[in-house]
């Protein structure tokens, strides 16, 4: 068996980058021959790397410090572990020495894997395993992602392959020790060794499409998840000389599902300008707006949209124990939902038609897939068993927020480099968009300014999204993270 025929079964890890430029400063190897001589000079514990272009067919061998082309085999694109005398080591996406080692030779930043792919193109490809020619398997994936909606999606989460080079962040580590002992036990010993896994630099995994709704996802560690109480022990460097900004949507998804359903109840906050959850406080308890306590808002806050979203009284209880609201009981949660119901039923009524609708798309014959259709075009393809975990108004809203937030920073990114702007995304937390600034506080607010005008035309230019005002909340310039929220 040819070296060729063994690299086969893991493409879900590779990495896919734009590579129309590197073929001219690579060596190519263009017989089997070649690679076999190179491969035989490899050492066993030596990691090697296959990297993959589909747009321009290129195969990318790394072996140590060198980078070979690999013009089409009739052999897979993707690397196994094989029981022989080498051992194949998949490049992280986001492995420093991997992105350092393709710079040197032109090769732009990784920004996805075949998994991630095959999630952007709505499972939509072949098993990852693509083997033989690769031209005429793109061709046809291609065609069919413009046919359904879904290649505008995926050139722009091609175009924010820059988050991929992210600011890593600093920590105090007396500040974070100090704000750890706020949390609960339990979320206390989540967190407590992040400073000691990451002495030095925390460093910003940012996955584009990493949720199958199209949201980002974060992983080593999961700063999406990091309780906000910890934020202010985190910077960007050189320390007070790089001011952070946050800009977050304010209830996009009660938004969006505002503007689809056409509940008249659902949407009175957002057209009258008054808080969204003491409104749904007042639909709960049964009072007037103005006599909702604060602690009835909390109550609002922790399972409004998980009621929308087909929260059962069990689970209401229990998230409103995670949030130390015990005065609560299963009759009057059960009372709380039915009450909640009944005020918002047209949205609940557009939410239950929902499988009927537009939006719900077809299942396959199979039976095994189901499609979700978004107002963008844009086509998503499920595991039928995994999407019924969730309602589809669920996935719906998260995916169309998705879509917003993904134009947010292609704005964002475009206007800062038309207006010559020191600033650049360092993290996206859901629909959330922390901004890294160099310069002054001036600068920073400027620079905050604009994200908040690009984070607003995303989101009324997108279908059937109203031109609302208010629909962004801007934090202060600060050098910590959500010290000023």
């Amino acid at each position: 068996m040819s070296i060729l025929e063994q690299l086969a079964h893991v493409g879900s890890e590779l990495p896919i980058v734009e590579a129309a430029e590197t073929k001219p400063v690579l060596p190519e190897i263009t017989t089997q021959a070649q690679l076999d001589d190179i491969l035989a000079s490899h050492e066993q514990d030596e990691p090697l790397g296959l990297q993959f272009f589909p747009e321009t067919c290129v195969h990318t061998l790394a072996v140590g410090e060198q980078v070979y082309i690999v013009n089409e085999f009739e052999a897979s694109a993707s690397i196994t572990y094989p029981e022989n005398d080498f051992t194949y080591v998949v490049p992280n996406a986001y492995d420093r020495s991997c992105l350092h080692l393709l710079a040197r030779h032109g090769i732009t930043c990784p920004v996805e894997s075949l998994q991630t792919q095959a999630n952007i193109l709505g499972d939509l490809l072949p098993s990852p395993v693509l083997t033989g020619s690769l031209v005429p398997a793109f061709k046809a994936n291609k065609a069919l992602l413009q046919q359904q909606g879904n290649w505008e999606w995926y050139t722009k989460l091609r175009d924010a392959q820059f988050l991929a080079d992210g600011p890593e962040f600093s920590v105090d580590h007396e500040k974070f020790m100090q704000n750890l002992t706020a949390l609960k036990p339990k979320a206390q010993e989540q967190w407590a060794s992040l400073p000691t896994d990451f002495p030095d630099k925390v460093p910003v995994h940012l996955t584009p499409n990493g949720q199958i709704s199209g949201r980002f996802s974060t992983y080593a560690p999961n700063l999406q998840g990091l309780p906000k109480v910890l934020r202010p022990a985190f910077y960007v460097e050189p320390h007070r000389l790089c001011h952070l900004v946050a800009g977050d949507y304010r209830q996009i998804q009660p938004r969006i599902l505002a503007a689809l359903s056409g509940d008249s109840e659902w949407n009175r906050p957002f057209a009258e300008g008054i808080d969204f959850y003491r409104h749904c406080a007042s639909a709960m308890f049964g009072k007037s707006y103005e006599d909702i306590t604060d602690d009835e808002r909390a109550v609002s806050k922790s399972i409004s949209m998980g009621i929308v979203f087909g929260m059962g009284v069990d689970k209401m209880l229990e998230t409103l124990e995670e949030r130390d609201i015990t005065s609560i009981d299963k009759a009057h949660a059960e009372a709380l939902r039915q009450a909640f119901l009944d005020r918002f039923s047209t949205l609940m009524t557009w939410r239950d038609n929902l499988s009927t609708s537009k939006y719900a798309g077809k299942i396959e014959e199979d039976t095994a897939h189901r499609t979700l259709c978004l107002p963008s075009g844009r086509q998503i393809v499920y595991d039928a068993a995994g999407f019924s975990q969730q309602p589809l108004c669920s996935h719906l809203a998260q995916g169309i927020e998705a879509e917003i937030v993904l134009n947010a920073i292609l704005k964002f990114r475009n206007a800062c480099a038309e207006r010559a702007i020191n600033a650049r995304i360092a993290l996206v937390i859901h629909d959330e968009l922390l901004i890294a600034c160099r310069g002054t506080t001036a600068d920073a607010q400027a620079a905050g300014d604009l994200l908040k005008t690009c984070m607003e035309e995303a989101f009324w230019e997108y279908p059937g999204m109203p031109h609302a005002e208010g629909i962004v909340k801007l934090s202060s310039p600060s050098v910590y993270w959500g010290a000023d929220d």
